[in-house]
């Protein structure tokens, strides 16, 4: 019977360390998934703001433009 009890206990034991095992693995992926996740979003802002200082600088060469070819320069 004790040699049954420490199978059992070995086969715990072994089925814990896979599942610590599985655990780190899945953390870390999911580390990296959020800072793949971060690094978008923080793209994305950098695109929105490159987007909206060209609309921007456009407006203003319109403007500039207009201005010249109205004598208002």
């Amino acid at each position: 019977m004790d040699n049954r009890l420490k199978e059992m206990n070995d086969y715990i034991l072994m089925i814990e360390k896979k599942s610590s095992d599985l655990i780190k693995k899945y953390q870390k992926t999911n580390q990296d998934l959020n800072s793949a996740i971060q690094k978008i979003g923080e793209l994305t802002n950098k695109l929105e703001k490159s987007e909206s200082s060209i609309k921007d600088a456009k407006k203003n060469i319109d403007s500039l433009i207009n201005k010249i070819k109205n004598g208002r320069f």
